[in-house]
């Protein structure tokens, strides 16, 4: 009975997991760096949880073999090869938007550092105020 609850909690995770990388992969979502954050912490959150209901589900299998025939098993095997399937879908989105940002940091950086070229040469000791009186 506690193997069938684990199952079905890691079913819920599993399924809770596959909505947040929906909302990565929503062509809608504008992308937000503030948005990606939140959801990536969610996000992990989410992972640490389901691993360790997975470990508590094979510490059972392992010593109760014949509990594989679970019900509930196969629908979360299914699951789990579904957010490998998204999660190589995300990833080169997530590097592109990445690569994306830092290319941005770059030119304000470098923007920033042109910026000081353009600093005045004079005394700054109110010599302007000086030369108008």
């Amino acid at each position: 009975m506690v193997l069938q609850s684990l199952i079905q909690t890691s079913i819920n995770e599993y399924t809770d997991i596959l909505a947040l990388m929906g909302t990565i992969t929503d062509p809608g979502m504008n992308n937000r760096i503030e948005d990606l954050n939140i959801t990536g912490k969610a996000l992990l959150e989410k992972q640490e949880r389901a691993s360790r209901t997975d470990k508590k589900i094979i510490q059972f299998l392992k010593e109760s073999p014949e509990s594989c025939q679970q019900e509930g098993i196969a629908e979360r095997a299914e699951l789990i090869h579904e957010v490998l399937k998204v999660n190589k879908q995300i990833v080169p989105k997530l590097e592109s938007i990445k690569s994306l940002i830092s290319s941005e940091l770059r030119q304000i950086k470098n923007g920033r550092s042109a910026m000081k070229g353009y600093q005045s040469t004079e005394i700054k000791n109110g010599r302007n105020i000086n030369n108008m009186l």
